[in-house]
């Protein structure tokens, strides 16, 4: 029994860990970094930093606006980009109160849409800039099974650093367009995390995920049909984690390259 259960628990782990585990931790410690970018650029340019980084602002509320759309949810009111204080653009919604299994997951999927719809930016940006996206994801994927191996979350951290080393790498450039990529993606970056306000709305169905995951297993030949889903998933999920690791890298290196040496100056 007590094997039985620690099977459970593990193959859980495992669909979480991919599914949404990897992403809610990268998106929770991009919060923190993002916080640290806008604060050095607000004291470095004021409000003018704002109007600088109104492309991501436009595409985190648009994350937002496609989460509502995917899940059936009303959109009430939508201000993509509308600085006022610390509010620099809002979607408001209908926003379901009862503890149900399908609201938690809905305010999950509309929480974290900037995550997701971020990621799918970046992607569509490195389009023009071949010179960061040189790994091809098919090459790269490790396709034996990633649970059973640390080889997965090793190859995601591989390829993200390449691509920051390549970023950073501007001899090496090939094309102008190389420029206008990095200015949308430090756009994006800058304000593709979750605020807390984001965090407090997906948190719990994170925890209903979890939950739903282990219920799951607990029967055995649904639980094969969920882990045989999550791993035809794992390749389009990949791309997400990698794309995540490099927005995370490449906040931590302009961080220590740009905003811990203004806070000298300033």
């Amino acid at each position: 029994m007590a094997n039985y259960l620690t099977g459970v628990f593990s193959r859980a782990l495992n669909q979480l860990l991919l599914l949404f585990g990897g992403i809610f931790l990268l998106a929770f410690l991009l919060c923190h970094v993002a916080g640290e970018i806008r604060g050095a650029g607000e004291s470095l340019l004021g409000r003018g930093y704002y109007y600088l980084v109104a492309p991501g602002v436009v595409c985190h509320e648009a994350g937002h606006a496609l989460g509502c759309l995917m899940t059936g949810t009303k959109i009430e009111q939508i201000e993509p980009f509308h600085p006022r204080g610390n509010t620099l653009g809002y979607v408001v919604y209908r926003y379901s109160r009862d503890a149900s299994l399908i609201s938690n997951l809905r305010h999950l999927i509309i929480g974290t849409g900037p995550v997701w719809f971020g990621c799918l930016m970046i992607w569509i940006c490195s389009k023009f800039g071949r010179t960061v996206f040189s790994p091809k994801f098919s090459d790269a994927f490790p396709f034996e099974h990633y649970p059973k191996s640390r080889r997965y979350w090793w190859v995601v951290l591989k390829i993200s650093g390449r691509m920051v080393w390549n970023t950073i790498r501007v001899w090496r450039w090939k094309s102008t367009l190389n420029v206008v990529y990095l200015y949308f993606v430090f756009c994006i970056v800058s304000e593709m995390a979750l605020s807390w306000e984001d965090i407090e709305g997906a948190w719990k169905g994170f925890v209903v995920l979890i939950a739903l995951l282990v219920a799951l297993n607990v029967i055995p030949w649904i639980g094969r049909r969920v882990g045989l889903l999550t791993w035809n998933a794992a390749p389009f999920l990949f791309r997400i984690h990698v794309v995540m690791a490099f927005v995370l890298l490449g906040d931590l290196v302009f961080v220590l390259l740009f905003v811990m040496p203004l806070r000298f100056i300033l």
